[in-house]
């Protein structure tokens, strides 16, 4: 089988969460209804689809990381670069700059997304560049 994309991943954890949260409500909806094995059973199979849940969330983080192995490494001489800056500047506006590129870094990282990350990254580099 080949390997699933992040998206992929990302959409079957999505998809896996729903049915378990379906079948969570249908016991609760049905609770008074269902024998305890029943309900022990239903509560089971809830709790085996959110593991899968976590699991597909699990090869979409790693996927991830897989593909910014190289904007990791960029991410830290940005960083190391911001730093610099940030402790040599007596220019307010552009610390504040900087700074906002970086909160836009941090909001790109958490995202997930390869191409949104490194647009980021270019976003802070060229912001310390302009220093």
């Amino acid at each position: 089988m080949a390997e699933l994309t992040q998206q992929q991943a990302r959409d079957l954890a999505e998809e896996f969460f729903e049915l378990s949260r379906a079948v969570g409500d249908f016991r609760f909806d049905h609770f008074d209804t269902l024998t305890p094995e029943e309900r022990a059973a239903l509560q089971s199979l809830q709790q085996q689809l959110s593991n899968q849940s976590n699991h597909f969330t699990a090869i979409a983080i790693q996927v991830t990381l897989e593909d910014l192995q190289g904007a990791l490494a960029r991410i830290g001489q940005v960083t190391g670069q911001v730093k610099h800056a940030v402790t040599t500047l007596n220019d307010v506006r552009r610390v504040i700059g900087i700074a906002t590129s970086v909160v836009g870094l941090g909001a790109a990282i958490a995202t997930g997304n390869p191409g949104t990350i490194i647009a980021a990254i270019e976003d802070t580099a060229q912001s310390v560049r302009a220093t």
